[in-house]
């Protein structure tokens, strides 16, 4: 996601903006493969069972979800 659309998330939703994992700073657009980028990421810091939700979303007409748990 690109910055506006993480804030304007952070709005919408109310996750915490510290649960977010950015990745466009560093990296730039990776387009598909950012969510993998981000699970790799966290997966050290998850215990057996936690879920996490991964949403990846274009400025053009793009979205990707998934829900990974940890084992």
């Amino acid at each position: 996601m690109t910055i506006p659309y993480l804030e304007r998330f952070v709005e919408l939703t109310g996750v915490p903006a510290g649960k977010l994992v950015l990745t466009v700073p560093e990296l730039g657009n990776v387009a598909s493969a950012t969510l993998g980028v981000q699970l790799d990421r966290i997966r050290g810091t998850l215990a057996p069972g936690e879920k996490v939700l991964l949403i990846g979303l274009g400025g053009g007409v793009s979205l990707m979800t998934m829900v990974w748990e940890a084992s």
